[in-house]
């Protein structure tokens, strides 16, 4: 099974991918997001109110529908990697990357000996397809670029072997930068650091991938040549449509008042 997470090869054809974001541990909302026609189910062990046996229930659930799965996970964690690899995800984003050094820990973390460190367990104990070739077998691999210093390295970063991309944490890298990111002056200024990202992935043929606040901002960005969109979480959409409606209820914004 092709794995479209997987690093590009040299003059490959890519598709643009757009997904889901979990916040919240609700097999529900795997369903919602995978049958609403998303690329990738993503879920957040990074912030997210996610546990390891949340994660395995929702890959059971995310391979029996058919997509590909994503998660994150903080730096300190690189021990989940072997467990949600033998679950069956299909990528990890390594969060908060300042260098080579982490990125070539998670990318052997991520595969069988003799390139890698982990530990064989078979896929979902058994349950689940391998591929024929035990060498290719595993999670790609991404960085998120969201600080100073791995913004500084991120040429250093996105020659790690291995490595399938990167992503681009806009809210911690404008704090890392001094940029008020909750300003539309701010998202304009923090532009700059994200081309810089998007140019260096494509020179190193890499995938490039970003988290977006809108519908909108995902199809500038799509537009402007980034591989892979994480869109809003459901948290933040639920809040949205929540404020929304009870405005349209009190009428709000209609003249009408409370």
């Amino acid at each position: 099974m092709s794995n479209p997470f997987a690093r590009p090869q040299p003059g490959h054809t890519k598709s643009a991918m757009v997904g889901g974001w979990m916040m919240l541990p609700s097999l529900e909302t795997v369903e919602a997001i995978a049958r609403t026609g998303y690329d990738f189910v993503g879920f957040d062990m990074q912030h997210g109110a996610h546990d390891i046996r949340f994660a395995l229930n929702a890959l059971q659930l995310i391979d029996a529908i058919g997509l590909p799965s994503l998660s994150r996970i903080q730096p300190i964690e690189l021990s989940l990697i072997a467990r949600l690899a033998d679950f069956g995800i299909s990528a990890l984003v390594i969060a908060m990357v300042e260098g080579p050094e982490i990125v070539q820990e998670a990318v052997r973390a991520a595969r069988y000996q003799p390139h890698g460190r982990r530990s064989y367990a078979g896929q979902r104990y058994g349950m689940r397809p391998e591929m024929a070739d035990l060498s290719k077998e595993g999670p790609a691999i991404y960085a998120m670029i969201e600080t100073e210093r791995g913004l500084k390295e991120i040429e250093d970063i996105l020659s790690v072997p291995g490595l399938a991309g990167v992503h681009v944490g806009r809210a911690d890298l404008s704090l890392a930068l001094g940029i008020d990111f909750r300003t539309s002056g701010g998202q304009k200024e923090i532009l700059n650091a994200v081309s810089l990202v998007l140019r260096a992935a494509k020179a190193a043929d890499r995938h490039a991938a970003i988290h977006v606040g809108s519908g909108t901002e995902a199809n500038s960005f799509l537009k402007m040549g980034f591989d892979h969109i994480v869109m809003p979480s459901d948290i933040a959409l639920l809040r949205e449509a929540l404020a929304r409606e009870l405005n349209v209820a009190r009428g709000v914004g209609q003249g009408v008042g409370r």
